[in-house]
């Protein structure tokens, strides 16, 4: 029997890259009106919704082949836990269905879980290879939205306000959300430092590019990140680990203190308040262990909710995968959640470098809903899964051989 041209590996693979390579057009309208000084209000889109759509269609069409393939190879991405936190979503769409949630709301939930429900189908297709792929593309986009950011920084002169020396404040990038710059800025250094050889390009984007573009886009979050990125190398590259630990948590503390100074924005101390705040108010006893409001906490909700003239205060802005989960799907989703995503950890340093990035980022964005850190959030899952089916090869092979 010959095999298909494409087969469904090749597809998931070219899907993702073909989504990542188009990162820089799904904010287009809205940067164009950033650069040209003329952007008045971020609550309206301002990119066409055809191509924000394209997204959604990518992890749609991801979805469809996946489906395709399991109904003829009948294999799925069945880690335990992370079917567990599924099927807690599942029933927590029912019990919201029940209670009376719009299903308006349902659909927004929907599109707030697509991005996750693609790991069930490419769980086995991520390896070294294609990591080494991405990088590459990672490497060409982050040097145009670096441009950007020093275009930026000497011609924005309105949207965010005059920074150091009257230079602009905050430098997104292709990104209308100066954070989401930072991260992405964190994932090409992240990649870089793990799958570039060339040591002149590693070091320049690792030690010069990256952080430059973090300080850039003045991110509280970024910085953080950064942080930890560094400690993260001094930790696995040295035996005084309890004193690089000690030293670590006391340059922490500094940096947090001193990050309104360091991101030369005054209010940030007011940013991370309201989202613990919003944490807190969020969490009741309609969404102890499953919710009654599936959707209700999702960006596009909040987003339909200051579009229309009908407002039923049910949605609001969430700000925290943390927040997000806990009020869409409930606490106990909340928990299976992180049991899933660091059940995969490995004692890598290649995991610390992922986690360092994504745990701060997560308590400030719904990852979820924030492209492409959730995409490139599923294709790190699915590679620690096969990292760690590698170690389980090699442990039983060499069982054998004894």
């Amino acid at each position: 029997m010959n095999k298909p041209v494409i087969s469904p590996g090749r597809t998931y693979r070219i899907l993702i890259l073909i989504l990542i390579a188009l990162t820089p057009i799904f904010n287009l309208g809205e940067i164009l009106a950033l650069l040209s000084n003329s952007l008045r209000v971020s609550d309206i889109s301002l990119t066409p919704i055809y191509i924000k759509l394209i997204k959604d269609a990518g992890f749609i069409a991801i979805i469809c082949v996946g489906i395709l393939n399991y109904l003829k190879n009948k294999r799925l991405f069945l880690h335990k836990n992370f079917v567990y936190f599924m099927i807690s979503i599942l029933f927590s769409v029912v019990i919201s269905v029940i209670a009376g949630t719009g299903i308006s709301y349902i659909l927004y939930g929907a599109r707030w879980i697509l991005p996750l429900l693609t790991l069930f189908f490419v769980y086995k297709y991520i390896d070294e290879r294609f990591q080494e792929t991405l990088t590459r593309l990672l490497l060409w986009l982050f040097l145009f939205a670096f441009v950007l950011q020093v275009w930026e920084l000497f011609h924005l002169k309105t949207w965010f306000g005059p920074g150091f020396m009257g230079l602009s404040l905050r430098n997104p990038g292709f990104f209308i959300a100066p954070t989401l710059m930072a991260v992405f800025a964190l994932l090409t250094m992240y990649y870089t430092y793990h799958f570039v050889k060339n040591s002149f390009i590693k070091n320049g984007v690792v030690y010069l590019l990256g952080p430059a573009s973090v300080i850039l886009a003045a991110s509280g979050t970024g910085l953080i990140s950064l942080m930890l990125f560094y400690f993260v190398n001094l930790y696995c590259f040295t035996r005084q680990k309890m004193l690089i630990l000690i030293l670590s948590v006391l340059i922490m503390f500094s940096g947090v203190i001193m990050l309104p100074t360091l991101t030369n924005r005054g209010d940030i101390y007011k940013s991370f308040y309201a989202r613990v705040g919003i944490m807190g108010d969020s969490i009741g006893f309609q969404n102890l262990v499953l919710s009654q409001k599936f959707g209700m906490a999702s960006n596009v909700a909040s987003t339909a909710k200051r579009m229309s003239t009908d407002d039923d205060g049910a949605s609001f802005v969430a700000d925290s995968t943390v927040t997000s989960i806990a009020y869409n799907s409930g606490l106990f989703s909340l928990v299976l959640f992180f049991s899933f995503a660091l059940g995969l950890f490995l004692k890598r340093q290649i995991c610390f470098h992922l986690w360092a990035i994504y745990l701060p980022f997560m308590m400030t964005n719904i990852l979820f809903e924030s492209f492409p850190a959730n995409l490139l959030f599923v294709v790190n899952m699915a590679y620690f899964y096969y990292l760690k089916q590698q170690n389980r090869q090699r442990l039983l092979s060499k069982s054998v051989s004894k």
